[in-house]
């Protein structure tokens, strides 16, 4: 997570940014995307998919939201 986040270039390795999107799919790896970087991991990758608009990270970002355990951190607070 912290490698996609942090990484210098508009474009990720497209690798990394598959194992992300693959690794979003399971319940207990999506938590913990979340709560990297004291649980604003959610916020900071929904950040880079809109600033670079990359199409993957916000593959990322749909398949981390289809987890019942993670809607409530999608809401503005």
């Amino acid at each position: 997570m912290k490698m996609i986040i942090d990484s210098p270039n508009e474009q990720i390795d497209l690798e990394l940014i598959a194992l992300g999107v693959n690794l979003a799919l399971n319940n207990k790896c999506a938590i913990q995307m979340i709560e990297f970087n004291k649980k604003k991991g959610l916020k900071l990758l929904i950040k880079r998919a809109f600033k670079f608009k990359d199409s993957l990270v916000m593959k990322m970002v749909r398949n981390i939201s289809q987890h019942d355990e993670v809607k409530k951190y999608f809401c503005v607070s």
